[in-house]
C-alpha cells in the first residue's frame, strides 16, 4: 500500500527479518489494518532494516492484533509441546 500524503503514519514495528516483516504484514492488512513497508539500509544478503508503518490513528489497534495474534499462538495449559502422551 502507498502512504497518502494526507495521513499521518507511525512506525509500529522494525526488524532486520523480512520474514518476521511479511507476517506482521499480512496479519495487520487481514485485520482490516493498512500497513506501508520502508527498508533501510542496502537489503543485500539480509542486511538493512525494514519498518512496518501504520495509520496513526490505527497504532493502538494494531498493537491489540499482534498482542491477540501472540496469546493464540501461545501454548495451552497442559501442553508440554510433546505429541500423544
Amino acid at each position: 500500500m502507498q502512504a497518502s500524503s494526507h495521513e499521518r503514519w507511525e512506525v509500529f514495528h522494525a526488524t532486520s527479518d523480512e520474514v518476521e516483516a511479511s507476517i506482521l504484514q499480512g496479519l495487520l492488512e487481514s485485520a482490516g489494518i493498512p500497513t506501508v513497508r520502508q527498508r533501510l539500509g542496502a537489503h543485500v544478503y539480509g542486511a538493512g532494516w525494514v519498518n512496518i508503518l501504520v495509520p496513526y490513528d490505527r497504532i493502538e489497534e494494531a498493537r491489540r492484533v499482534i498482542n491477540e495474534a501472540q496469546h493464540a499462538a501461545g501454548p495451552k495449559e497442559g501442553d508440554n509441546g510433546h505429541y500423544g502422551t
